[in-house]
């Protein structure tokens, strides 16, 4: 949606009775998606007067998300209309992700595994595989404008990376309750990748992140542990049960 439009829409609304600290919240979440901190508060500046600035967009966010909400759908109708589009979807394509930015729609698509039809070309030049796809959806255009198949991420831990998953495997609590103390790490090696849309300029693009495993030992007992150090969250602990001797 171009700032003009929404400047627009947010004119004509009127205020409902609302609670502000939560909307802000929203508010703030939803303008830095679509726009930079600097671009955030010329906006603001710029719609209304400092003083009324907040109460009165803070009382409007809920027809933001309305707006935003309405895209989307639209950026779907749009989608399906693409023949390689709706090729991946039935080749059993998912869509785990879709961001909005600058009049345009990017989707993140997931194909799980390859089938029968994995040599039918779908993309201009190229194969189909298993992998992952992100779909740039151009509004204006009302056209899918492209379709990028990403490639796989190269699996490496650097010995930064190490030592931040030592870190984070020290200070967990999941990992104190569930692994005896004394319980030494024996291997941290890379497990998988998770891939999210992140804004870059004023488009989104796709960015890969890697999971890592971390095996532990103590008294002839096994343990691992899955780790998203990106978001220093521990994902899951298991029990491997007892070594051979």
């Amino acid at each position: 949606m171009e700032e003009q439009d929404l400047i627009k829409k947010l004119e004509e609304v009127k205020a409902p009775e609302i609670e502000l600290a939560s909307h802000k919240r929203k508010l703030k979440a939803y303008l830095l998606s679509q726009y930079s901190k600097k671009e955030a508060f010329i906006f603001l500046k710029r719609v209304f007067p400092a003083s009324l600035a907040f109460i009165i967009l803070f009382a409007l966010v809920f027809n933001i998300f309305t707006f935003q909400k309405t895209d989307l759908a639209m950026a779907k109708n749009i989608a399906v209309k693409d023949p390689r589009f709706r090729s991946l979807i039935e080749e059993g394509g998912i869509i785990k992700e879709t961001q909005l930015a600058d009049s345009k729609a990017y989707m993140l698509v997931s194909v799980a595994k390859p089938s029968e039809k994995s040599k039918e070309k779908v993309m201009a030049g190229k194969e189909e595989s298993a992998g992952e796809f992100l779909i740039e959806i151009d509004f204006k255009k009302k056209k899918v404008s492209q379709i990028k198949e990403l490639p796989l991420p190269n699996l490496f831990l650097s010995e930064q990376d190490k030592e931040k998953i030592t870190l984070i495997s020290e200070e967990s609590e999941a990992i104190k309750k569930a692994i005896p103390g004394e319980a030494a790490i024996e291997e941290i090696k890379p497990s998988s990748f998770q891939t999210k849309l992140v804004k870059k300029g004023n488009k989104m693009e796709a960015e890969s992140v890697i999971k890592a495993t971390v095996i532990y030992r103590a008294d002839g007992k096994k343990w691992q542990a899955m780790i998203n150090f990106d978001e220093n969250e521990v994902e899951l602990i298991e029990f491997l049960g007892e070594q051979e001797k």
